[in-house]
């Protein structure tokens, strides 16, 4: 209500000094403490309404306005809750879990607290570049599922919880430029995260490679490597799949194709039906091309 009642207009912090009924500057100055709800939650702490808003924007109640300086605004379910009487839950802050004793961490958790910190050092150079507090460009709860989750594409981003498709404009870019870059060097140190073998295949194409020489320096089939390039192409990259194979060589495989089909994305019928005439490699780019 305090924020419809602001006109959908002012950022988080000040939202809560209106709420808590402050007589700051810029309170008065707006005008904020002759709106009905001045002052309304002035018994609740200012970290756990900062804690409660952070629920209503994941829930979908309230939304961040980044091309209008980071003002609250409806979320979808905005009207429901003020008109309709839907009931909302939250967490209350003192309900939290109690924690417990520490156990020795895995490999993995040590791994994933690595790539979390990195994410926090990222976040905070963007929020001090747009002078906006760090949870405006991702909360906690969003870069701890970037860390266990380990995108390297734009649609695997799209999958993290908290990244809509304004904030993948604004920040996935950077920040799954920070994973990629996380990702690969693990994978050159001789470990395998997820995503890292097609990282890797990624690397070597960039390099010139051909899908034969990709095999041969990663010690996979061809058609493994071409379908690692699939992927990555289906995914945002720009892998040029055309140039990687015969014109000529193209057609026939897509007329073999066109008698034969593609059971289940199985290639076996083509391979046979071309008496073995060009490699799975080859049979996986023009599938991929379809």
């Amino acid at each position: 209500s305090a924020m419809v009642r602001t006109g959908e207009r002012v950022p988080m912090n000040l939202l809560i000094d209106i709420l808590r009924g402050s007589r700051s500057q810029q309170v008065l100055q707006g005008g904020y403490d002759q709106i009905k709800t001045y002052g309304a939650g002035r018994d609740i702490r200012f970290e756990d309404w900062r804690n409660y808003l952070h629920q209503l924007i994941n829930i979908g109640v309230i939304e961040i306005a980044y091309d209008q300086h980071y003002a609250l605004r409806r979320g979808i379910l905005a009207d429901q809750v003020l008109y309709s009487g839907r009931k909302i839950d939250l967490v209350r802050p003192d309900d939290a879990p109690k924690p417990v004793a520490e156990k020795p961490r895995t490999k993995t958790e040590s791994q994933r607290d690595e790539l979390f910190e990195r994410l926090r050092v990222l976040r905070k150079q963007l929020a001090d570049e747009q002078n906006v507090p760090a949870y405006v460009i991702f909360t906690d709860t969003t870069l701890e599922d970037m860390a266990r989750q380990k995108p390297t594409t734009p649609d695997a981003l799209r999958n993290v919880s908290g990244v809509g498709e304004r904030k993948l404009q604004l920040f996935g870019k950077q920040f799954l430029d920070e994973i990629v870059g996380y990702v690969r060097g693990r994978a050159q140190a001789g470990e395998k995260p997820k995503g890292s073998t097609q990282l890797l295949t990624l690397d070597l194409y960039n390099r010139g490679l051909s899908i034969e020489e990709i095999a041969v320096e990663r010690q996979l089939t061809s058609g493994s490597v071409a379908s690692h390039l699939v992927q990555l192409s289906r995914s945002g990259y720009d892998i040029d799949l055309a140039s990687l194979i015969d014109p000529y060589e193209r057609r026939e495989i897509e007329k073999a194709i066109g008698v034969v089909g593609i059971e289940e994305g199985r290639l076996k019928a083509v391979y046979e039906y071309l008496g073995g005439k060009y490699d799975y490699g080859k049979l996986t780019l023009v599938a991929g091309l379809q």
